[in-house]
């Protein structure tokens, strides 16, 4: 599936990293190995597992699911973003409007950086939203580093606990449905979605109406093989998306492409 494209959307020769506003803004770059690019993103903890001698390694059926289904002017929704890499390849490589959605509030930062260093402040929207089936001020536990992107929203109200200096930090978060993010604040309504996140079948629930929209025609999840469940191919059924059969697999991570009919040949 990878073929150049020409964009509408150029990135100038300025260094548009001085508009960062950081005072440890990380030196060194990796180059985005998707064929043709000339993206970069910072080098932080983020990176570290998928770097090789100065390139970001993309997952290549994430790619290949971008490049058979994202058209020009595709609005694409990328909830779990990160750093933002996958939005960054939307944006300019696919000519979509991504929405890529963090909340996370280190890797949120970063998302930022990467995207003023790739001049894509115009088709890239930020949003540092938990995303899960129900509103209010709620838990996020972060699995590692506080403040990156590996973590999940807890489905109870955050309340106030003793100190306790050994504990992950749980922060609290103003968490939401995409069905009401989406109506409150007017977004775009997506064409396709990728889901990267823990508690994928609660996001899926908050946003039935969105994905029920005849306007959705693709949705990819990927989560933790012991997250995927009945409970998620339900919920995205009931929106009219079904599931393209895939090979069996063994990894930790799992990924389920779903699709509005007629279903579209990808290899995954």
């Amino acid at each position: 599936f990878f073929f150049k494209q020409k964009t509408a959307y150029e990135i100038p020769k300025r260094d548009w990293s001085s508009d960062v506003c950081s005072s440890d803004l990380p030196a060194r770059r990796l180059r985005v190995k998707y064929q043709g690019s000339g993206l970069r993103v910072f080098a932080t903890p983020e990176t570290r597992k998928r770097r090789e001698e100065g390139w970001l390694l993309l997952d290549p059926e994430t790619v290949a699911w971008l490049d058979a289904y994202v058209q020009p002017t595709d609005v694409f929704y990328d909830i779990g973003a990160g750093i933002g890499d996958y939005s960054l390849v939307a944006a300019t490589h696919r000519n979509a409007l991504a929405v890529a959605i963090e909340p996370g509030f280190a890797s949120y930062k970063r998302l930022c950086e990467n995207m003023l260093l790739n001049d894509c402040r115009q088709s890239i929207i930020p949003l540092p939203v938990a995303l899960g089936d129900r509103n209010g001020l709620l838990e996020l536990q972060y699995t590692r580093e506080a403040g990156e992107e590996q973590h999940r929203l807890k489905p109870k109200v955050w309340r106030r606990r003793p100190y306790d200096a050994e504990s992950n930090y749980v922060q609290p978060v103003c968490a939401d449905r995409l069905d009401d993010v989406i109506q409150r604040y007017g977004l775009p309504r997506p064409a396709h979605v990728r889901i990267h996140a823990r508690g994928a079948d609660a996001i899926a629930r908050g946003a039935v109406e969105t994905l029920r929209h005849a306007g959705v025609k693709s949705v990819l999840v990927v989560a933790p093989r012991r997250e995927i469940r009945e409970a998620l191919e339900e919920a995205l059924a009931a929106s009219g998306l079904a599931p393209v059969p895939g090979p069996p697999r063994k990894e930790r991570q799992q990924r389920l492409l779903f699709t509005r009919q007629p279903v579209r040949s990808v290899r995954l």
